[in-house]
């Protein structure tokens, strides 16, 4: 009998997952639905590059459409619920049985939630990169302000990494020394949610490239009018130009969901092979239990929680070898020309909860690392969109 699999999200965890589960499953009688609101694979690392006029739009995505055959179907669609006792899928224009569910739809990204929000800009997502990259080109001078309005949000050096990158690109058009550049974040000082591994080095090299920073604070509202920003502790900040991480929520169809939500709101599953407690056949992965796993949003999560939550189906399904979750974290910031490479072991901080920081550090800082994070690119929407 047919084997159902649908795949809620075609980002890095549902992308990753329908890419293992197409090879471990060829022989096998199964049918996979990938469903997706906005109908395309995005790498996501690559918004910062959109935003500076360093990439195009169509370096950066795949369309899922071209992955439909006789087994895989993708669905342009927006969940609007799970029923996960009749183990149905609900959109806005149809449903959808499963026998195995994943579930990888990403935060719920919502601008209008920010008060004010129409006076900044964004690079966290690709439409808001492209708004962006005007603004960055037509900029004069005066001061920048980048900073979050929720404690979680995608990619979270992305604020630093942005500030180094407009260092870098206001150096190249000899106009740096008109520009203030300020990062404003709820951590004490940069990345130290990463520990001292990685925020000692970081701090020194924003220090010598002269990017200001307000710790302790993030955003909570925007006078348009004014173009100031009103910090968490009441005080505001004047800017000529201002790039804040919108509000990333919950989706609705989990948090107004107990059968799939956890006590923080966001997705419920577990550390070994991401499934839900109430129910076996659905796995939950990627940045909807970053909250509750307490590990930061990051497509290299989901990417390995991808390869374990797809492997117990497989297992199940084939007797495919199960893979074991790799708590380990790798990432590359952009600095301009260079890269820094920073490697994570989330393992001991995994196993206990009151482990203040992970084992993190940097390796480096290099122009090689730069070109690996275009080379990581290529690969990542190669292994999904590449050989089928």
């Amino acid at each position: 009998m047919t084997k159902n699999i649908v795949i809620i999200g075609a980002g890095a965890g549902g992308g990753i997952s329908l890419s293992q589960l197409r090879h471990a499953l060829k022989d096998e009688d199964v049918k996979i639905t990938l469903i997706d609101k906005i109908g395309r694979t995005d790498f996501q690392p690559s918004y910062v590059f959109l935003a500076l006029g360093e990439k195009r739009t169509n370096d950066i995505f795949r369309d899922m459409s071209s992955l439909n055959t006789d087994r895989i179907k993708t669905v342009k669609d927006e969940v609007v619920e799970v029923d996960a006792a009749n183990r149905v899928v609900k959109t806005t224009k149809g449903s959808y049985q499963y026998d195995y569910l994943i579930m990888s739809p990403g935060p719920k990204i919502e601008n209008a939630a920010l008060k004010g929000h129409e006076a900044t800009h964004s690079v966290w997502t690709m439409e808001d990169s492209i708004r962006l990259r005007d603004s960055i080109r037509e900029f004069k001078g005066g001061k920048i302000l980048i900073s979050v309005s929720t404690q979680w949000y995608k990619c979270p050096p992305v604020p630093w990494e942005m500030a180094l990158l407009l260092d870098d690109y206001f150096k190249r058009k000899g106009m740096r020394d008109k520009v203030d550049i300020t990062v404003a974040h709820p951590v004490s000082k940069p990345m130290e949610m990463y520990g001292p591994g990685l925020s000692n080095p970081f701090s020194a090299i924003l220090e010598e490239r002269n990017i200001h920073g307000i710790y302790g604070q993030m955003v909570s509202s925007v006078d348009a009018e004014k173009e100031e920003a009103v910090l968490s502790k009441g005080e505001g900040f004047k800017f000529d130009l201002a790039i804040v991480a919108p509000p990333h929520l919950p989706p609705d169809f989990i948090k107004n969901n107990d059968d799939l939500r956890s006590q923080s709101g966001w997705a419920a599953t577990n550390l070994r092979d991401f499934r839900n407690p109430k129910y076996s056949e659905i796995f939950a992965i990627g940045d909807v239990i970053a909250p509750t796993i307490q590990i930061g949003m990051a497509g290299v999560l989901a990417h390995f929680q991808a390869d374990t939550a797809s492997s117990a189906i497989a297992e199940e399904i084939a007797g495919y070898p199960f893979i074991d979750y790799n708590k380990v974290a790798v990432c590359i910031i952009a600095t301009g020309g260079s890269g820094i490479f920073s490697y994570c072991d989330l393992s001991k901080k995994m196993a206990d909860p009151s482990t203040k920081f992970p084992e993190c550090r940097m390796i480096g800082n290099d122009p090689l690392f730069r070109f690996a994070h275009d080379l990581y690119e290529v690969n990542f929407l190669s292994s999904i969109y590449g050989s089928r």
